[in-house]
């Protein structure tokens, strides 16, 4: 017996407990090489499927090698009334057999191994068509299928709503859909770093896709974990039971205040908890129903035990928010209903995120402790830094917002079925179904103090200058009915009511100068939030006005500069654009994104220097003489104050 012939029966022997399953050749060459060289691919495709699949199939599955003109010249395999149809072009590769296989510069390395995933991607086509479902699954499609028919009206309960159109074995079950993308969508929005754009077209297509590189890749473990998590628990297959997976999960951050590096790194085992953070309501429309984000309370280097402690060390702290990515200097609200801007998750610093909405929004931050394993703190990071390098969606004010990515953000790492049947508009709303499904506990706002304390509560800025101004009120006798109408005067104006201080003495006079420091800063965060808006609308008629010349103004240059650089590192796939590999970036990734995340960095450091260089020249001189006039009354309360 020649060395094909030993192969083939060695692989027959060690298929032979899974007899039920096998490929019938049938139309193709004639000639000796062929057939054994086709018949040796067709057994190396059984091997790799799992038992779970194969036991499904109840008679051959047929194989034929024959034109596919009429699926276009790129066309290599097609499934057609449950036959498998490879195209002619790949007859020369089988032939020249696996030892002498065709490179090519494409994600399976070798034209014989394309074949091969194309048997396989045909194969698990073929197993979807079946419509097998597990226990589990078939109990919901029959409860669904009993509830469509005795139902008076076209109302679906939520639970029945991936079940009640089921018909194909696994492309349209919801975690799988959730994961791979395809989110009240029928293209994956999880668009970027994909081994085969195929994939994006469809979930029918997206599952035979992802099942190629399971079955073949031994670093699909490494770039779509999640996936990969699902697939092994779902087949009870581990296809490479001795590959380690060592990718760190590391994303990107610019930093263009600052010289802090990029690219950062999240541990999972050093994550106290993860919390669901919740902005309160704010004034503008688009913030009426507060915002959703999440809390990763990551613990200190220095910190030996990840426990209550992390809580302070909020220097550490990351703040997953998703939002919609704005291309302009204004925000337009038509374009947030319309679905025009991308919605895409940013990862920010938690001091930012308080500073934002406590100091100049006025809104309190709660952060809710969530019930949460440690396995599911590490599938949780595990999807928040595959999200980071892929994903890239649409906003929706009302149907794909904050409230509706943070929700599907759980549902594709915790795999909850109380999870993956809910449905919510609202960050308000979500908090109240985690906390009805106990995935939340809000005990620790049972005492606001110590919420605040501990931690937990990032109160509002109103209630602190509210408070300051009734020590005002009560110290130097202000005769305005709130801290609102005290900074509506100009800060000269206040500082001549200040003077009042002089004649205080001791502790006294200390408090109304706390008091008078804490409301001078506000005033002055309220005045920058004013000249910005000021300096945007210059910008836009500026604009307008060149426009008309045919011209392009220097700010114009700078926002398109600057945008385009938050566009990259908000869709960081962008910094291995033209790199080879698919998913989560591996180690030899990281040198590419180092040098371009580090590049582009610099370059929005240099724009933001000339920003704040030429700011003060667009600034008119009421602003510029109230800034004057707030430090003035700042340096006045800290003279009070520097003996404490």
């Amino acid at each position: 017996m020649n060395k094909a012939g030993l192969i083939v029966a060695a692989m027959l022997m060690a298929s032979s407990a899974h007899a039920s399953f096998s490929y019938s050749l049938t139309d193709g060459p004639s000639d000796k090489q062929f057939r054994q060289n086709a018949q040796i691919l067709l057994k190396q495709a059984e091997q790799l499927l799992p038992v779970s699949i194969k036991s499904k199939f109840k008679k051959p599955l047929e194989v034929r090698f024959e034109s596919l003109k009429e699926n276009g010249d790129n066309a290599m395999g097609k499934l057609s009334w449950g036959k498998i149809r490879i195209d002619q072009k790949a007859v020369p590769e089988i032939r020249r057999g696996e030892s002498n296989a065709t490179r090519t510069n494409r994600s399976h390395k070798t034209f014989y191994r394309e074949i091969l995933a194309t048997v396989i991607h045909e194969t698990i086509h073929a197993y979807d068509k079946l419509n097998v479902h597990d226990a589990d699954e078939a109990r919901m499609i029959r409860i669904c299928k009993e509830e469509k028919d005795d139902r008076q009206n076209s109302q679906t309960s939520p639970e029945c709503r991936p079940y009640e159109n089921m018909y194909r074995s696994y492309s349209q079950n919801p975690y799988f859909t959730m994961i791979a993308g395809f989110v009240d969508s029928d293209e994956s929005w999880m668009k970027h770093r994909s081994p085969d754009i195929y994939e994006l077209t469809s979930a029918f297509e997206s599952f035979p896709v992802n099942m190629e590189y399971f079955l073949m890749d031994p670093d699909y473990a490494c770039r779509r974990p999640s996936l990969y998590h699902l697939f092994r628990s779902k087949f009870n297959h581990t296809p490479f039971p001795n590959s380690r997976c060592q990718v760190p999960l590391n994303y990107v951050i610019p930093d263009f205040k600052g010289k802090d590096s990029p690219l950062r790194s999240i541990d999972p085992s050093r994550i106290y908890q993860v919390h669901y953070l919740l902005a309160a309501e704010g004034e503008a429309m688009m913030s009426g129903w507060g915002h959703s984000m999440f809390r990763l309370v990551m613990c200190a280097p220095e910190r030996k035990v990840v426990g209550p402690d992390c809580l302070k060390d909020l220097d550490q702290h990351v703040v997953l928010s998703y939002r919609a990515f704005v291309n302009s200097i204004q925000i337009n609200t038509l374009k947030g209903l319309t679905g025009d801007y991308p919605s895409r998750l940013f990862l920010v610093p938690m001091h930012q995120v308080i500073d934002e909405y406590t100091k100049t929004e006025l809104r309190d931050l709660r952060s809710v402790p969530m019930n949460l394993s440690r396995d599911e703190i590490r599938q949780f990071v595990t999807r928040t830094i595959e999200t980071h390098w892929s994903y890239d969606g649409r906003y929706y004010f009302t149907s794909n917002n904050c409230a509706v990515e943070s929700l599907n953000l759980m549902k594709g790492s915790l795999f909850r079925p109380e999870l993956i049947y809910l449905q919510t508009k609202t960050p308000i709303g979500l908090e109240k179904d985690l906390l009805r499904l106990k995935i939340a506990d809000n005990s620790v706002f049972a005492n606001r103090t110590q919420a605040i304390n501990t931690g937990y509560l990032f109160d509002s800025y109103r209630d602190r200058y509210e408070l300051s101004f009734k020590v005002l009120k009560a110290t130097i006798g202000v005769s305005q009915k709130d801290f609102r109408e005290l900074l509506s005067l100009t800060a000269s104006q206040r500082g001549s009511l200040y003077s009042r201080i002089n004649k205080l003495e001791g502790k006294t006079r200390k408090k109304a100068a706390a008091a008078v420091l804490l409301l001078e800063n506000g005033a002055h965060r309220f005045l920058t939030a004013a000249i910005k808006a000021d300096l945007t609308q210059h910008v836009i008629k500026e604009e307008k006005q060149a426009a008309k010349r045919g011209e392009t103004t220097r700010q114009k240059e700078i926002v398109t500069a600057l945008t385009e650089i938050s566009d990259m590192f908000s869709q960081p796939a962008a910094f291995l654009k033209g790199a080879d590999g698919y998913g989560l970036p591996t180690e030899q990734d990281w040198e590419q994104v180092q040098r371009l995340s580090s590049h582009k960095q610099s370059q929005g450091s240099d724009i933001y220097d000339e920003v704040q260089k030429n700011v003060e020249s667009l600034i008119n001189s009421a602003q510029m003489k109230e800034i004057d006039a707030i430090k003035k009354n700042v340096e006045f309360a800290l003279s009070f104050m520097r003996s404490i």
